[in-house]
């Protein structure tokens, strides 16, 4: 048989770094990604979050926030937190010269 693809669960391989170990188990691109995932459900998020940085800049050393429906999401249940169609979600990652 076939070996899957090597992007088969990445989502679900990133997810677990990030609530295993945290921010500083991954790299800023693939922290930006993590959040993306919340808003881009079916698309490789990846090329985009590296354009964001490319463009604006980000810094994973700095906390950023997530809030959903005007509440704050801690960090800690940030990568278990299940959203619902109309949810709306603002990430507030720091930027360079900002």
């Amino acid at each position: 048989a076939e070996a899957a693809p090597h992007y088969h669960g990445h989502r679900e391989r990133l997810r677990g770094r990030f609530r295993e170990a945290g921010a500083e188990a991954v790299s800023d691109y693939e922290l930006l990604e993590v959040l993306l995932f919340r808003t881009i459900p079916q698309r490789d998020t990846k090329p985009i979050a590296k354009d964001l940085i490319a463009k604006f800049g980000f810094v994973s050393e700095t906390p950023f926030m997530v809030m959903c429906n005007g509440n704050r999401v801690l960090d800690e249940t940030f990568a278990a937190t299940s959203l619902q169609e109309g949810d709306q979600i603002l990430f507030v990652p720091p930027l360079k010269g900002g």
